[in-house]
């Protein structure tokens, strides 16, 4: 995952939730059209992409990710895995969360959560 063209500080995992939520379309004249199902659109869609990562005091990627947080400023991201000719997927967001975890006798990890903002779109690795 990348933010703002950087990409997220020694990354271990990083996700991508999107979803729709429902209008219920369903009215006196077909409820009563025998099949007894309810009737749905699409409604406004929603999302998330999050990354974890190991902690390192003097990265300054860090340093960018918490000031973005802190400051609660629009960033830009891409989920991609970077291998020629996949897709990948882009948009803007705003940092939700902020995570360092530091476990008795285990590495020091980070991670963020970014709510996406708008529209999201794709893209093509180039070759």
């Amino acid at each position: 995952m990348y933010i703002d063209t950087v990409a997220t500080a020694k990354a271990t995992n990083c996700s991508m939730d999107l979803s729709a939520g429902e209008i219920a379309t369903a009215h006196k004249d077909t409820a009563g059209d025998g099949t007894g199902w309810d009737e749905f659109a699409s409604g406004a869609k929603s999302g998330t992409v999050s990354s974890e990562g190991l902690y390192e005091e003097t990265d300054s990627g860090i340093d960018a990710l918490f000031d973005a947080f802190a400051a609660g400023t629009i960033v830009a991201w891409k989920f991609s895995d970077e291998v020629t000719a996949n897709r990948y997927y882009f948009g803007n967001g705003i940092i939700t969360a902020f995570t360092k975890n530091a476990p008795n006798n285990e590495n020091v990890t980070y991670s963020i959560t970014v709510r996406i903002s708008g529209a999201v779109s794709r893209g093509v690795v180039p070759i």
